[in-house]
């Protein structure tokens, strides 16, 4: 039996993780009384803790480009800068 070949192709596809920084005190969480992702501390040190390159390798096979922003290259206004990751 011959397996038939596989193709891929690229496509615009965003996921991504929003911290609510908003709320006073975090609705599913055992810290009351504040918010910790209001700290920027606190999202800059999850921010950094978290391996793009793993995320892109391993989950995504391969197939992925990270970006900084949702806004894929293909969209007009897209600048090259958006794609940087900042520390």
């Amino acid at each position: 039996m011959t397996m038939p070949a596989v193709a891929t192709q690229a496509m615009e596809r965003r996921s991504f993780s929003a911290l609510d920084q908003g709320s006073a005190e975090l609705r599913s969480s055992d810290v009351k009384g504040k918010n910790p992702f209001q700290d920027k501390r606190v999202r800059q040190a999850l921010y950094q803790a978290i391996d793009i390159e793993a995320i892109r390798r391993d989950v995504m096979r391969g197939l992925a480009l990270p970006a900084s922003v949702l806004i894929p290259p293909a969209v007009a206004g897209y600048a090259e800068e958006f794609g940087q990751r900042r520390d």
